[in-house]
């Protein structure tokens, strides 16, 4: 990618910073549900807002510094939030779960409503049931949460076949990434995004329907 980000990745950038917008106006929706009653599952909503956005502003300057070894990570932790906060909807009791995070609790160690630990995995899976691409983009992003090939490989600026020699890059800017793989993981980052959004949104029909709401 050059030192500036083309006009298309301008583009599909001003379009997660209004995602961001979109999540910070779920806030007072969010409180203001049900009579402005508070719930905790209210603060593990606005615990995964805050995160989400958090990690969305900082994946849009990395983006633009061409700091793609840092941006792919964010990816794996944006997918995390998404993933523990959906847990919420499996398990037999929403605000007791959202009660157990608050203490500490770890979510892997917790069971969903069929029994089941929830560990990374076992969401991952849950969640590919409906978005069957998550599993892929968990397994490949996860490389950069952990020491591994991803990161020896990024360093490569290719071979060259004449003198068998390899040419690579080390420094802040990873300038051997093309603009279409900037652009996929943008579009990718964008769509946990919006995956988290329609679980927020889920909550807030829920709470402001009293009778949905006395059964969770």
């Amino acid at each position: 990618m050059p030192n500036h980000p083309s006009d298309k990745i301008s583009s599909v950038l001003d379009r997660l910073e209004k995602t961001e917008k979109l999540l910070l106006n779920a806030v007072p929706n969010i409180l203001t549900a049900d009579d402005h009653k508070l719930y905790a599952f209210d603060f593990l909503a606005n615990a995964a807002l805050k995160r989400s956005v958090a990690l969305s502003s900082g994946f849009r300057t990395l983006i633009c510094d061409q700091n793609f070894t840092c941006a792919g990570a964010l990816i794996r932790l944006q997918l995390d939030t998404a993933l523990r906060f959906m847990a919420g909807f499996i398990v037999e009791n929403p605000h007791e779960f959202a009660t157990a995070v608050m203490e500490g609790n770890r979510i892997n160690k917790m069971k969903d409503r069929d029994g089941e630990c929830m560990t990374d995995r076992y969401l991952v899976n849950k969640m590919s049931e409906k978005y069957s691409w998550v599993g892929s983009v968990y397994e490949q992003t996860s490389n950069y949460i952990h020491f591994s090939d991803t990161h020896i490989f990024s360093m490569s600026d290719g071979k060259n076949d004449s003198d068998e020699t390899y040419s690579i890059s080390i420094g802040i800017k990873d300038s051997n990434i093309s603009d279409e793989e900037y652009l996929g993981a943008i579009l990718i980052f964008h769509n946990i995004t919006g995956i988290l959004m329609s679980y927020i949104e889920g909550w807030i029909a829920t709470k402001g329907n009293p009778l949905r709401n006395s059964e969770v």
